[in-house]
């Protein structure tokens, strides 16, 4: 039977129809969430602090205000249920109606199988009935014409045939294949628009976008920062360098100096803030006298970096806000970067310094390894103020880190609490919920080293090993994520506006050489088994290295375990040559007699036995 394709305008509305419905039920119950959380006075968080819900209410407010890219998906969204509704509206009007079957025996009004002269009589009584001369209305001579069509069909044997077997009085029909597209793709009238649209968006608009996409990622590296900052991070962090010197190179990196601009009416807000970071007088003579001989970058954004380890956004003005902000977020991006040189490079001491500043970032507090005469690490304790860090220190308790305040048992907590800070039930109950759901305070590790592809755990001198950490931290269990292992740890950070995941880093050191063996950051959950790969010495012997365990969330919860790696002496066996046999081929035959050096055979003489 023969085809006819054409183009469908009512499938077409109904195939988008099923599209848009696919798209936006999805997109509108995630929408009806973000709007109900955004506008919702409700507070979920597992703190009561201050902090805390003031960090909620800050995110909460940030999320009314949407960027440019958010309300370009809104406004594409609204368009599409506007879409939608005249979809719904118009697309029942293009349905065309159910077409009227051609019955001859209904039309003149008589039974199947009926006589000629019956169909005849019946077609004579309808003829003049509905006979234009007679009935001059628009419907009569249509149903004139379909009456002598009917009568044509019953009274031909050949048409009646055709009519009994195919339905039809012409005969078989064509069958039509719909295409749900718009007919107006294919109309001559139409194609000077669509061959434009072709054009455009083909040779103008499909290029354009790739352009710009290559011209925008030409200048990253493979860790989306920006070329010319990790070419400044691999001249610039040598492998004894510390912290103050890493915090002025993560303040003059690109992505600092591009989006950070200096303003006069910041300067006495940058004179009162350096009076009041931690005495070092050298810093403060750079920052003081040395202007011209020290970047204004750094200046300004190394005093933004000493604010959020002190605390003191409240003395920033907005402008000065938004700039530690934009500190903040790249910070960690930076500081990864800056830590694949570092290790690339073996490089220790710079390496660690680099995540006690994301520790210190995160909990906007001072550790004592950053050696600024401060260390503060205790305010990551929930209600606990600058003020009440003297009580920790007095005699009855020497408390000097929190390391120490967690390792005691919960009633002696409490009375510290509520003696010495006056801290109701409440607050006792947010400490007492943060020691035990969220800093990892138990954590524990067990080391082994083994060859890849070896049972046993011999390492031999050259040999690429593994640094096996299996990881037990019981806590993680009533931290809410059981049975959901692929669900990142959030970190407790309450003055760090961005929501953090608890990492760590698995450093594979010798501390004699300020040498990195080997590096990996991981999730430390309940029972993980940690493979850090290494590069055996080739010389053998005994190696005393240390397997360093930080966390970059939180400050005080390092660890550090020191290993024993007996390298054996590395055995090569020797090749023993094959020979070839009169027919040219190797023997596999193994000889009584070892077999001579190359060069001895080559000569004529015998070689000694081994």
């Amino acid at each position: 039977m023969p085809s006819e394709e054409h183009y469908d305008d009512s499938a077409f509305k109904y195939f988008v129809l099923a599209v848009l419905v696919i798209i936006l039920i999805p997109t509108t119950v995630s929408y009806g969430k973000l709007w109900k959380q955004a506008f919702s006075d409700e507070y979920k968080g597992d703190c009561q602090c201050e902090d805390c819900k003031k960090k909620a209410k800050q995110t909460q407010l940030q999320s009314r205000k949407p960027s440019s890219w958010a309300l370009v998906k809104f406004g594409i969204w609204a368009f599409l249920w506007v879409l939608f509704v005249y979809l719904i509206a118009t697309a029942q009007s293009d349905v065309p109606e159910n077409p009227v079957s051609f019955d001859p025996y209904e039309i003149l009004g008589v039974e199947i199988g009926s006589d000629e002269d019956t169909i005849r009589k019946s077609y004579r009584k309808l003829s003049l009935q509905y006979h234009p001369d007679k009935n001059p209305g628009e419907d009569a001579q249509e149903m004139f014409i379909k009456i002598a069509k009917a009568y044509e069909t019953l009274t031909d044997p050949a048409v009646r045939e055709k009519w009994e077997r195919y339905g039809n009085p012409d005969g078989a029909g064509v069958m039509s294949v719909g295409i749900a597209l718009p007919s107006w793709l294919v109309d001559t009238k139409n194609s000077m628009f669509i061959l434009a649209c072709y054009v455009i968006f083909l040779v103008i608009v499909f290029p354009t976008l790739a352009i710009c996409y290559w011209t925008n990622q030409k200048g990253k590296a493979h860790n989306q920062l920006s070329q010319k900052t990790m070419y400044y991070f691999y001249h610039m962090i040598k492998d004894k360098a510390r912290f103050r010197k890493l915090i002025t190179i993560l303040s003059t990196s690109f992505e600092y100096v591009t989006q950070i601009q200096l303003s006069k009416s910041d300067e006495p807000i940058l004179k009162k803030l350096v009076n009041l970071l931690p005495e070092d007088d050298k810093e403060k003579d750079r920052m003081k006298k040395k202007k011209d001989k020290f970047p204004p970058h750094a200046i300004k954004n190394s005093v933004l970096f000493f604010t959020q380890f002190n605390r003191l956004e409240k003395e920033l003005n907005e402008s000065m806000k938004a700039d530690l902000a934009v500190i903040l977020k790249e910070a960690n991006k930076l500081i990864t970067g800056a830590m694949e040189l570092t290790a690339t490079r073996k490089f220790l001491v710079p390496t660690v310094e680099l995540v006690q500043i994301q520790q210190m970032l995160t909990q906007g507090v001072w550790s004592g390894s950053a050696r600024m005469g401060r260390d503060t690490h205790l305010l990551q304790l929930p209600h606990v103020k600058e003020s009440d860090l003297r009580h920790f220190a007095n005699k009855k308790w020497k408390i000097v880190s929190i390391g120490q305040f967690v390792k005691l048992d919960a009633a002696t907590r409490r009375e510290f609490l509520t003696t010495e800070l006056n801290f109701d039930d409440q607050k006792v109950r947010d400490v007492e919920k943060i020691i035990s759901d969220f800093f990892p305070t138990d954590v524990e590790l067990k080391c082994t080293a083994k060859v890849d592809e070896e049972d046993d755990d011999t390492v031999t001198g050259g040999a690429i090993a593994t640094l096996v950490v299996d990881v037990k931290r019981p806590s993680h269990v009533s931290h809410g994520i059981k049975g959901k292992e692929e669900q990142p740890i959030m970190a407790h950070c309450p003055h760090y506006p961005l929501p953090k995941e608890e990492n760590w880093w698995i450093i594979l050191a010798d501390e004699r050489t300020n040498l990195i063996w080997g590096l990996k950051r991981v999730v430390l959950k309940q029972g993980v088994e940690i493979k850090v790969p290494f590069l055996a010495p080739k010389k053998a012997g005994v190696y005393q290295i240390n397997v360093f365990a930080i966390c970059d969330s939180y400050v005080g919860f390092d660890q550090r375990i020191n290993f024993a790696v007996d390298v054996k002496e590395e055995v090569i066996p020797k090749a023993e040559p094959k020979r070839e046999d009169t027919e040219g081929f190797y023997s596999d035959e193994e000889d009584d007699e070892p077999a001579p050096e190359p060069d001895a055979e080559a000569s004529g003489e015998e070689s000694d036995e081994n």
